[in-house]
């Protein structure tokens, strides 16, 4: 159900409400022998999530608006599965398929200044979140699961500015301020992570002329938390790219250049009790592209894309 409608000249207000009712079952044979005639996960629940938004338009030149809303995001299918993967000689993962969906409540403040400055404050307080586990299973060897740890706080401040320099050069520029904090208590270990991190993200755009195109962009991370409870240390990347339109602007010839310095490498740490788990390691990230594209028939079809309704379980696959 939703509503929304004006309050005035500068006042607009918009809410819903959507219930979802969920059944899941699944069968493991490890979990039957205490209830042989009962499914090992054989879950029914129902969920209320409500959403709205209030926006205040003062001027031309201020905007502010008001949302907030309740969320869940259900865990992928491979952090489901009971079955051992083996990472390295001492380490493997397993599946936890007893894991919970977590839930947040999001609260944001955005003040939009000449239609296209956008600050916002975000607050967004999550239960049941899931993250990977390191259980210690031998002294020399460890197990990664999924867990679900009791909340997570995070609480976030970024500008983003679209910015015009000139008729040849356009730039976006995107920087955040982001504290996370998670907390829970697995198997009697107290397990509490907290970072503060800065985001930051930069793209210049520049129209050389004769068909000729260049972006320069790049994006870096300060310490903060991967997988929930990982320290991580800071990361980033420059990308350049070259593009020439060809054939009457139909064709496009694009070269790029991506991970220039290699520094979009990983690192971080995990503490579980007297456990202790540092982990590194990246892709090859630092690569040179040639894309060649061409566009033929007619421009003016408009192809639709149909939604079915499964587009969230489609991303629970999670390879």
């Amino acid at each position: 159900v939703n509503y929304n409608r004006s309050l005035g000249k500068k006042w607009q207000f918009q809410g819903g409400l959507r219930l979802e009712h969920t059944t899941s079952r699944g069968d493991l044979t490890s979990l039957l022998e205490p209830n042989p005639d009962k499914p090992a996960v054989d879950r029914q629940y129902a969920n209320l999530f409500p959403s709205g938004g209030l926006s205040y338009q003062h001027n031309n030149k201020h905007g502010y608006n008001l949302t907030y809303s309740r969320r869940i995001r259900r865990p992928n299918y491979n952090n489901l599965n009971p079955f051992e993967q083996k990472i390295d000689e001492l380490t493997y993962s397993k599946g936890n398929p007893l894991l919970r969906p977590q839930l947040a409540h999001v609260l944001e403040l955005s003040h939009t200044f000449m239609g296209f400055i956008q600050t916002s404050i975000n607050y967004t307080h999550t239960d049941d979140v899931f993250s990977q586990i390191t259980i210690p299973v031998t002294d020399s060897s460890s197990m990664l699961q999924a867990q679900n740890l009791a909340t997570q706080n995070n609480w976030s401040l970024s500008i983003s500015v679209p910015m015009p320099i000139s008729k040849w050069w356009e730039s976006y520029t995107s920087l955040s301020l982001n504290y996370q904090a998670n907390r829970a208590n697995l198997n009697n270990t107290p397990v509490f992570v907290k970072a503060l991190g800065v985001n930051g993200y930069m793209q210049h755009t520049f129209m050389l002329g004769k068909g000729y195109k260049a972006e320069l962009s790049a994006w870096g991370t300060s310490n903060g938390i991967w997988e929930g409870a990982f320290l991580s240390g800071p990361m980033g990347a420059v990308d350049l790219g070259v593009q020439k339109t060809i054939l009457r602007d139909k064709g496009t010839v694009k070269l790029v250049f991506s991970d220039i310095f290699f520094t979009s490498q990983w690192n971080g740490y995990q503490q579980f009790g007297d456990f202790r788990m540092d982990a590194n390691g990246g892709w090859d990230s630092r690569q040179v592209r040639l894309n060649v594209n061409y566009r033929f028939g007619n421009e003016s079809v408009k192809i639709r894309r149909r939604q079915t309704g499964n587009e969230d379980e489609n991303n629970r696959i999670g390879m």
